[in-house]
């Protein structure tokens, strides 16, 4: 035992691998190229569940039949092996495996799947005495013993988990507790085998030791018959036997077996299911013994199948509960041997052996009417096969005159002829005589050649008669006698017309009718009623016969024709009423291409296909599947035969296949399936582990508990059958999702997503590699809870809140019910007062607006009557009075405009730098005249004489004249209104403030809240009740001052007069200066008087110009009419669109129009006038009543050349198109007048300056074109000749004609000075034919001639 312990420590660095065997036994194997942990096994087990343990000098093992799952010592993992040489295996009575190693005792739990360690410990009184582990032993009690290799003998005590020791005084014998083998006697008793000292008996009920002393003697293994002796396997002295009665040692003498070589090491003993001891020899293979007779055993079928083995060094022997042999070797893994597995004959070509078959692939059989065997091959020609020798005889191109060595069909007639359909070389025959083979091929009947073919299918219907189907070349009749060849459209015309040439099978069945299976379909020749009969597949319904690629047609016993198609399966026709029944893999078919058909009995039929040989119970409908796997050679087959003798033969791509079809054996062993793994979101769990719902293995469980979060699961099963366990198959359902059972797969894992709360209820049945499924089903409850706030609890509390919550909301209601009502009154009544505000503040909006118009025709004739007429000082003062109701008018509707602006937030701050202690003394000058009217005294003071700060000029203008104006209308006759500014003292400047106060000594406020003065519409109650008032005018005030970054407040008391205090800031940065106009303005704030210069032109050069007067009020335009018609000739229009037609008919000089008007107001006339080619270039004066900066803004922002609010001075206005004119004859000035032409600073709009820019382009392209004129340039710009006169008329105040003369003559001037040509030749280049012209118009346009030009600019430069 030593030397194997060496041996183990050598071997286990050592990978060796196999590959499956296959043999008449059906050997395969597991080696470390399967996963197995080391190659060399010395021990095997099968536990209660059915997994496979394979202990190996390195590392523990399970198998399940697809996949090894190992186990090794880890030193910082105490639950794991405490080493990897493992000794010996146990499965006590709780499943727990008990694994003994060389250095250690181990547990091996199955819920945690992890080791329990056991250790030799002195300290520890149920310890362990030593940690080599020599044996396991479970007894008929369920007690288990160990035996240590020096500590002697343990009883393992469950409850206490620890160990008593029994062990003998070690003076006796140095080997006496070295114990390396128990057994249990049928008695009861423990015979003890020692490494060094023979066997001891213990008594496990009296606790004493009796030792029948062998020294020297080495026990591997120790078995009781039964019969009265103990089988002692030694690792020295070979095998020997203990008579228990007589108590004395016999060496068993193994003369009997084959094995010639050392048989002294015996490594185990197993007893095999018919009594018989199986002894595994180190060398010697394994050894049956007949422990009755006390012989060698070599006549068992066992025996073969052990000296078939690929090894001699075997270790351990172990048979399953389904009868298979686990055979553990020394270097060569694990080999697994069925001793019912089908034993299938196989026959190859082998190369060195010219009795061999002569090629592997088989094409056809034929069992002649002597009994003889004849194989076709395909590339090896044709074989006799002598069954009794198993020897082959080869017919080819070589040895018999064969043209082709590919034999498609062999075929025997009536008159034992035998027949060969070869490819390429057409029909041949066997002249057994000469044994030469003969070829015939069909003629051409155009020049008698012969036609080469491809014979697919031969049989006969009539004697002397041979039907002969082709690859390609149709179907033909062949002459016996005569060796002539008829083709079918001479014999059956009718079936030839619609039959194809590609002829792969032909069948006469019993009826003597001839089916002809082809690419496209069947055929049947009737041959009684002398009419066919087609079967095509229907590939639109997909029914129908074949996929219409039929291989194989054949009659059983019944009258029922089976087919073989191609890609379809097996059809099943029954001729007497044509119902067609299909077979296919869904109906457990191994593959769908079926080459062959053949009827072994009545009860069963057997199909060659592509995919293996399947066998098909007719009775049963059930399926039997072969190939590969089950030892088989290959899995595609061609042909079949049916001997006489009662052997199937089945020809292949990879040799012959011989076996007799009646002893074919059915695994019947129903497998166990066991749920393997669980899966919880794509990782695997086990017991113990956190948040794991197992609390014992998988296998083990019956139900789980899901939370929310664990919905998606997998679930991974295996059948327990090691016989080709590939094959087996499995079928699942789910309950309460699905009712329906999956398809039978190989499929051994299945998940499921998103589980919805609920119970389930998982269930999964196998079938092994036959087909055998078990009778019930393994099952899974899995119940999915919801989450916690979807569970009854949560529901309860939601009901409990949700009521509480009712109630206190119908409690509360009616409590609040009213105070809502009461809320929503006096919402209403504000959104009344504010919508009444609103449409008050509207009206006087709107009517401000329409007082404009009217005061503009007040205040307009008035400034042209005074400045007409020579007035006296009444007169004079007449007029003043005019003129000063007028403006304090239009300062009243300002002021309502200018509080709709602050009530919309529309008004903006235009700040600029001044002095504004100066401003608003001039402002407080203009009350003076107030002040002597209503006998007041009045004063301005300030602290300090100038303050230069930013300010705006109007905000703070109307905010003195409203307070001054309050002042001396509440002010008491003869009283007094001062105005003070004073500058605050304080270091930091931006601290500084400007106050600005306002007294009076008039009839004061009465109210203890004086500051709701500013209120909107407030009024108090005086006795003055003659003083009138709008409500606005300190409401305004006050948010004028707000917007400057100001404050304001009043200090008043009654008959004592009113205070009013405005406190600026000095430096202000929160306030925004105002940047949307630009900065040179041409509209004015204010409609004030103005002096302006009269014109000095005469009436001649007044009347060329021509205005257009555009306003929906007529009376406006008569008044400009009447202001503007003795300097102007003016024309009038009532609307945008009816200034703009006139616009285009004719030429004006400047257009006047108001913003507001039907149809087309101003804004949009000015945009189409400044986008309009033909008009871009006339001024536009906006006239409005509306004054606010935003319009103003859009008005100048279209194009308008200025912005005139109503009402206006008529003087202004004339000086405005005074202006206007006079820059639009600058303009012609500076086209004159500079040599070189900008387009930029002739123009004032974007549009102008393209045309012109294009019209100077155009010139100058055609320059030397003396012929270029006012209609090319027409042309070119798209324009008609007075459209294009009256553009450049009024661009350049040229004629067109005058205008290309013009660019002419500049083009010249820059090329004398540029350049040194003649004249004559610039003169040229411009476009002028004649030198004198040039010269003359030259100096015309230059008042000098080129030549004095060109001198002057020499001169300058």
């Amino acid at each position: 035992m030593l030397r194997l312990y060496i041996l183990g420590t050598i071997l286990f660095v050592l990978l060796f691998s196999i590959k499956a065997q296959y043999s008449q036994y059906g050997f395969n194997g597991l080696d470390t190229e399967n996963g197995l942990s080391n190659n060399s096994v010395n021990g095997i087990l099968q536990d209660s569940r059915g997994y496979m343990w394979f202990s190996t000098y390195y590392g523990l093992n399970r198998y399940n039949g697809y996949d090894i799952k190992t186990y090794f010592s880890t030193t910082d993992k105490e639950t794991s092996l405490t080493s990897n040489f493992i000794t010996q295996l146990l499965e006590d009575n709780d499943g727990n495996i008990w694994v003994g190693t060389k250095f250690g005792l181990n547990k091996y739990d199955k819920d945690t799947e992890s080791f329990t360690r056991y250790w030799a410990d002195d300290e520890q009184p149920a310890a362990l005495t030593n940690n080599q582990i020599g044996a396991l032993l479970l007894d008929s009690r369920g007690q288990m013993w160990v035996g240590t290799m020096g500590g002697g003998l343990h009883y393992y005590h469950k409850q206490i988990d620890g160990f008593s020791c029994f062990s003998q005084n070690d003076t006796i014998d140095t080997y006496i507790n070295t114990i390396s083998a128990i057994t249990e006697g049928y008695n009861g008793e423990l015979w003890i085998g020692t490494y060094g000292n023979g066997l001891s008996m213990f008594n496990p009920k009296e606790h004493f030791f009796i030792n029948f002393e062998f020294p020297t003697m080495q026990i591997n293994s120790l078995l009781d018959d039964g019969n009265g002796s103990i089988w002692i396997a030694t690792d020295n002295m070979g095998l020997y036997r203990f008579d228990k009665e007589m108590k004395v040692y016999e060496r068993f003498d193994m003369k009997g077996s084959k094995v010639k070589t050392n048989l002294n090491i015996i490594l185990s003993l197993t007893l095999d299911k018919d009594g018989t001891i199986l002894a595994a020899v180190d060398g010697g293979g394994i050894i049956s013994i007949d422990p009755i007779h006390k012989e060698v055993i070599n006549n068992r079928n066992q025996n073969s199948a052990f000296e078939q083995l690929d090894t001699k060094a075997v270790f351990s022997v172990y048979i399953d509960s389904n009868g298979l042999y686990w055979v553990g070797t020394i270097g060569k893994g694990v080999r697994i041997i069925n001793m019912d597995r089908n034993r299938f004959q196989h026959f190859t070509h082998q190369a060195l052996n010219p009795q061999s078959i002569s090629d592997n692939t088989i094409l056809s059989l034929l069992e002649d009417s002597k009994g003889r065997i004849w194989v076709g091959t395909d590339g090896g020609g044709l074989n006799l096969f002598d069954v009794t020798k198993e020897t082959f005889r080869s017919y080819n191109q070589l040895s018999s005159n064969l043209k082709s060595n590919v034999i498609k069909r062999i075929y025997e007639d009536d008159k034992q002829n035998i027949w060969l359909g070869t490819y390429g070389s057409g029909l041949a025959h066997l002249n057994e005589t000469t044994n030469e083979l003969i070829t015939y091929n069909p003629s051409n009947i155009i020049d008698n050649e012969a036609i080469s073919i491809s014979v697919w299918s031969i049989t006969q219907q009539k004697k002397d008669k041979l039907w002969i189907g082709t690859l390609g070349n149709g179907l033909y009749e062949f002459d016996i006698n005569q060796k002539t060849f008829i083709h079918l459209k001479d014999v059956y015309p009718e079936l030839n017309e619609v039959m194809n040439d590609y002829i792969l099978s032909l069948f006469v069945d019993s009826q003597k009718n001839l089916w002809i299976g082809t690419s496209n379909g069947i055929y049947v020749w009737l041959n009684n009623e002398k009419k066919y009969i087609r079967y095509l597949f229907d590939r639109i319904n997909d029914s129908g016969v074949g996929k219409n690629a039929i291989l194989s047609i054949k009659e059983t016993s019944d009258g029922q024709i089976w087919i073989g198609s191609n890609g379809g399966g097996i059809f099943k026709i029954d001729p007497d009423n044509g119902d067609i029944a299909n077979l296919t893999i869904n109906d457990g078919l191994a593959q769908e291409q079926v080459y062959d058909i053949l009827e072994v009995d009545s009860q069963n039929i057997w199909f060659a296909t592509h995919g293996g040989l399947t066998k098909y119970e007719i009775e049963t409908g059930r399926f039997q599947n072969y190939d590969t796997r089950d030892g088989l050679l290959g899995s595609t087959f061609n042909s079949l035969l049916y001997s006489n003798n009662g052997k199937l033969m089945v020809g292949g791509v990879k040799g012959l296949n011989v076996f007799d079809p009646n002893v074919i054996k059915v695994n019947d062993n129903v497998p166990k399936v066991l749920l393997a793994e669980l899966y919880i979101n794509n990782t695997p769990v086990k017991a113990g582990e956190e948040d794991s719902p197992l609390s014992h293995n998988i296998a083990d469980t019956k139900e789980i508990v899901l939370n929310h979060n664990q919905t998606n699961i997998g679930i991974e099963f295996v059948a327990i059958n090691y016989f080709i366990s590939e094959k087996n198959s499995y079928s699942y359902v789910l309950e309460n999702t699905s009712e329906e059972w999956s398809k039978a797969s190989s499929n051994r894992l299945v998940k499921y997503n998103n589980l919805k709360p609920g119970d389930y209820t998982f269930k999964v049945k196998a079938a092994n590699n036959d087909g055998v499924w078990s009778n019930s089903e393994t099952s899974l409850k899995i119940k999915v809870l919801a989450p916690w706030w979807k569970r009854w609890y949560a529901y309860v509390a939601y009901f409990l809140i949700i009521g509480g919550v009712m109630y206190a909301y119908i409690r509360y209601t009616v409590l609040w019910i009213d105070l809502r009502r009461k809320l929503e009154f006096e919402v209403m009544e504000r959104e009344k007062i504010k919508e009444l505000n609103q449409m008050r503040l509207q009206f006087f909006t709107n009517i401000s607006h329409e007082f404009r118009t009217p005061l503009t025709l007040i205040s307009g004739p008035l400034e042209t009557l005074k400045s007409k007429l020579s007035l006296n000082s009444d007169d004079e003062k007449l007029f003043s009075i005019a003129h000063k109701n007028t403006n304090l008018l239009l300062r009243l509707i300002n002021q309502v405009m200018d509080f709709r602006k602050v009530e919309t937030g529309s008004m903006a701050l235009n700040i600029k730098t001044g002095d504004i202690i100066a401003c608003i003394k001039e402002y407080g000058e203009s009350f003076r005249y107030m002040a002597a009217e209503r006998n007041m005294s009045f004063s301005i003071q300030s602290n300090i004489d100038e303050l230069n700060i930013q300010f705006d000029e109007d905000i703070i203008e109307k905010v003195v004249y409203n307070l001054l104006s309050n002042a001396f209308k509440y002010g008491k006759e003869q009283g007094h209104v001062s105005l003070n500014m004073q500058l605050t003292q304080n270091a930091v400047i931006e601290h500084q403030q400007l106050l600005i106060k306002v007294n009076d000594d008039g009839i004061g406020i009465d109210s203890d809240t004086p500051e709701e003065v500013f209120k909107q519409y407030k009024r108090f109650k005086h006795e003055n009740k003659a003083v009138a008032g709008t409500g606005i005018g300190l409401a305004l005030t006050k948010s004028l001052v707000q917007l400057h970054g100001g404050t304001i407040s009043v200090d008043s008391a009654k008959n004592k007069g009113t205070t009013f205090t405005v406190a600026l800031p000095v430096v202000n940065t929160g306030i925004q200066q105002h940047t949307d106009l630009p900065v040179n303005e041409t509209f004015i704030e204010k409609a004030e008087p103005t002096t302006v210069k009269k014109a000095t032109q005469d009436n001649e050069d007044k009347q060329k110009y021509q205005l257009l007067i555009v306003d929906d009020n007529q009376q406006v335009v008569d008044f400009l009419t009447s202001v503007l018609q003795e300097r102007y000739r003016v024309k009038s229009a009532n609307n945008g669109q009816q200034a703009f037609d006139l616009l285009k008919k004719r030429t004006f000089d400047l257009v006047i129009s108001d913003v507001m008007m039907p149809v087309m107001d101003g804004i949009e006339l000015c945009m189409q006038i400044k986008s309009d080619l033909q008009t871009s270039h006339i001024p536009v004066i906006l006239l409005t009543a509306k004054t606010s900066v935003e319009n103003k803004i859009e008005g100048l922002n279209t194009g308008a050349d200025a912005y005139v609010p109503k009402p206006f001075n008529p003087e202004l206005l004339k000086a405005y198109i005074d202006n206007l004119l006079k820059s639009r004859e600058k303009l012609k000035e500076i086209f004159t007048g500079n040599a070189i032409i900008l387009p930029s600073e002739i123009t004032s709009t974007s549009v102008d300056e393209t045309f012109i820019t294009k019209a100077i382009d155009i010139v100058k392209a055609n320059m030397e074109d003396e012929s270029f004129g006012v209609e090319e340039l027409g042309n070119e710009l798209a324009m008609s000749r007075s459209n294009l006169h009256r553009k450049i008329k009024a661009l350049t105040g040229k004629s067109t004609t005058d205008f290309i003369r013009t660019i002419r003559l500049k083009e010249a001037a820059a090329k004398l000075i540029s350049s040194d040509d003649q004249i004559s030749e610039i003169a040229y280049k411009v476009g002028f034919n004649s030198s004198s012209y040039f010269i003359k118009s030259f100096k015309k346009e230059f008042s000098m001639s080129p030549g004095q030009y060109k001198q002057a600019h020499q001169r300058w430069n």
